[in-house]
């Protein structure tokens, strides 16, 4: 069990699996679906314990909002309320942080929204979606369908981890063009550490 990144508990796994060894083994919810004898929850397995499992969850919830505060203070990032929120509270999965730092450096970036945190998931497990658009600055500049497709080719271009799974365009409700950017669970910890001091 401890090879796989996640546990899938099912009833058929809950009789062979004791609750014990599911909080030892897999303490995070990614989601949650269902109740009673029916429920299942798709969980994340702390390969190395849930010491240190914890341990990293915590150092990478505060390089996560320390990220995010940045990004907030970054004039080349623009973003809603709510999401304005959810960077400055740690809530945003590292690879979106990244790859909005990486974007803002290139170009203006508009955060609509976050989102695709599954229903029933622990706190702490962050947003791995976004919808990501890129307003107009001047004249001069290229319109927003031709930036977000700018942004598009950017995204696709990248290596793993920091390439979407999913790097879509779409038209929201006001008519504006925006990228649906998208990551796979679970996120990856550690990747916004800071340089090991020497």
């Amino acid at each position: 069990m401890l090879r796989s990144r996640v546990l899938v508990l099912t009833a058929a796994v809950r009789s062979i699996i004791k609750s014990r060894a599911v909080t030892a083994y897999a303490p995070t919810a990614l989601a949650g679906f269902g109740s009673g004898n029916t429920a299942i929850s798709i969980r994340v397995i702390a390969q190395r314990g849930v010491g240190p499992y914890s341990a990293s969850l915590r150092s990478d919830l505060l390089a996560r909002q320390a990220a995010g505060s940045e990004l907030l203070q970054n004039q080349q990032v623009r973003e809603s309320a709510l999401a304005g929120r959810q960077l400055g509270h740690g809530q945003v999965d590292s690879r979106l942080l990244a790859i909005i730092a990486s974007l803002a450096a290139r170009q203006m970036v508009s955060v609509v929204s976050f989102g695709d945190r599954g229903p029933g998931a622990s706190a702490g497990v962050p947003f791995r979606s976004a919808y990501l658009a890129a307003p107009l600055r001047k004249a001069a500049a290229p319109g927003p369908g031709r930036q977000v497709q700018q942004m598009a080719a950017f995204l696709r271009a990248q290596r793993a981890p920091y390439r979407p799974t999913t790097i879509q365009t779409v038209r929201l409700a006001g008519g504006q063009i925006a990228l649906r950017v998208r990551f796979l669970a679970p996120s990856p910890l550690g990747l916004l550490a800071p340089p090991v001091k020497r």
